[in-house]
């Protein structure tokens, strides 16, 4: 072979090689992406079983208030 056929397979296994190293930074980017992702979503569904809660509460609340007033 050529020396120019050479140095351009040369030049594509070294692109090959970079490109290989983008692709697994690009993995490894969504994957923090995905792990900071369900680390909120983790926290939303934390902070909306408290309101959940809240609500339960003030059911029952309401729910003696009520009795309360039916029974006078």
């Amino acid at each position: 072979m050529s020396k120019k056929v050479k140095k351009l397979e040369k030049r594509v296994a070294e692109a090959r090689k970079e490109l290989e190293r983008y692709e697994a930074k690009l993995a490894k980017a969504r994957l923090k992406a995905q792990h900071k992702e369900i680390d909120h979503l983790e926290d939303f569904i934390e902070e909306g079983d408290h309101k959940w809660e809240d609500l339960r509460q003030l059911g029952r609340q309401a729910w003696r208030e009520l009795k309360d007033i039916v029974s006078r």
